[in-house]
């Protein structure tokens, strides 16, 4: 986070800070920091109704800067999708294509207007991060919380906020932030009756660490 973050939370009076990896950098710098943890508006992410029967859809919501992280994962969905069928829903990044080996995939429009709905149009939801990268580290883990907020099991990477979100146990179950020999990482949240019910196809799910972020996004 140096460079121009650094150039700018020296000049503050203040910080306001999404996660815990910001407000020590800025403290570190001698700033004043202030935690303040992402929310959403719960009159518009509300828990999503049953869906109809079919593929599950699993969806992921970023923008063209982050979409090099949900395709690096790309041969980890690819092998889960060779045993348990499903549907890949891309939303944002239009500008860049996510393909994944024989999983039909769906780019959608980002859009304020629509972004409730997308949240709550999928099954299971993806938030891939790198694992060693400081502008990862210092995420809120706003896109952890508008999924809990919809009711919807994500599968995550513990960077950042996003590694202490979750609990063991129902209703919200944190399948851990395990590494093996392979370094593969995974962590699921099945939330209410829609998480519960795809909440093994959300543990089966493993991906590699992803690469870092390049100066280009």
């Amino acid at each position: 986070m140096a460079g121009q973050g650094a150039h700018l939370t020296d000049r503050a009076t203040a910080v306001t800070c999404g996660s815990r990896h910001v407000v020590d950098f800025v403290t570190a710098r001698g700033g004043a920091a202030f935690l303040v943890p992402p929310t959403v508006d719960t009159d518009e992410f509300r828990p999503r109704q049953p869906q109809s029967a079919g593929l599950p859809v699993v969806g992921w919501v970023g923008t063209h800067s982050t979409a090099p992280y949900l395709q690096a994962i790309a041969p980890a969905l690819a092998a889960v999708a060779r045993h348990r069928p499903f549907r890949l829903r891309v939303v944002g990044a239009s500008s860049v294509r996510v393909t994944v080996p024989g999983v039909e995939t769906e780019h959608v429009k980002w859009s304020l207007a629509q972004e409730t709905h997308d949240f709550a149009s999928m099954d299971i939801g993806l938030y891939p991060l790198p694992l060693d990268d400081e502008w990862a580290a210092g995420k809120s883990a706003l896109k952890s919380v508008q999924y809990l907020a919809t009711g919807v099991p994500f599968v995550a990477s513990p960077v950042g906020a996003a590694a202490g979100i979750g609990q063991p146990g129902p209703p919200t179950c944190w399948r851990g932030a395990r590494r093996n020999g392979s370094r593969r990482w995974t962590s699921s949240w099945p939330t209410g009756r829609n998480g519960h019910r795809w909440a093994p196809l959300a543990a089966a799910m493993r991906w590699p660490t992803t690469p870092r972020r390049s100066a280009h996004g």
